[in-house]
């Protein structure tokens, strides 16, 4: 996961503390959290570089849920994001990606080497 920006502010000061929960949706319908991003506070325009390795045999999509981290409150939902995971991915190479954040707006920025 490289980075986001543009995320819609969730405080009342104009910023978020987003970090992103990434599942992989199974052929089936099944849907497997594999991992979560560090929260980063204050920011719009989070800046994560963090590298994971996910198990996705039978995976056909990942999913990016961004929410925005509250230590009072339940976490608020900022945007979810869904990338295909199809057979143009699977020549072993490292592939940049973007998915769009909706309801709201907002882009997630990716590298997947499948």
């Amino acid at each position: 996961v490289l980075s986001a920006r543009d995320l819609l502010p969730m405080k009342k000061n104009g910023s978020s503390n987003p970090f992103l929960l990434i599942e992989v949706v199974q052929s089936d319908g099944r849907e497997v959290k594999v991992a979560k991003t560090s929260v980063r506070k204050k920011t719009l325009n989070p800046d994560w570089r963090e590298n994971f390795e996910v198990y996705m045999q039978d995976a056909k999509i990942l999913k990016l849920t961004c929410l925005d981290w509250d230590r009072l409150s339940k976490d608020k939902h900022i945007g979810r994001a869904l990338i295909a995971l199809d057979s143009s991915l699977l020549d072993g190479e490292i592939h940049q990606r973007q998915g769009s954040l909706y309801p709201t707006h907002g882009v997630v920025d990716l590298q997947i080497q499948y």
